[in-house]
């Protein structure tokens, strides 16, 4: 829980909680290269910061990800299973 609420306050601070939360998972519909470019950064950030926030051993449990949002849902599952004793 920690770790989403940190990561979720980095990526809106950095303006690149819209590319996780659904609202621009996909490339801009217009045909410039300048706004595909910027969309493009914002995914590669998202997901360099994703993956290195995380230990390696659960990156194997993502490591077919390959967008921000299925990258952080994978995570949020991981992260929220609770586990009977």
């Amino acid at each position: 829980m920690t770790w989403r609420i940190c990561i979720n306050a980095y990526l809106q601070g950095q303006d690149l909680w819209e590319i996780v939360d659904g609202k621009h998972i996909t490339p801009p519909k217009e045909e410039n290269a300048e706004s595909l470019r910027k969309w493009l950064t914002k995914v590669r950030k998202v997901m360099f910061m994703l993956r290195t926030t995380v230990q390696k051993e659960l990156l194997e449990y993502v490591w077919e990800a390959i967008t921000p949002k299925v990258l952080w849902d994978s995570f949020v599952s991981v992260f929220s299973e609770t586990y009977d004793a």
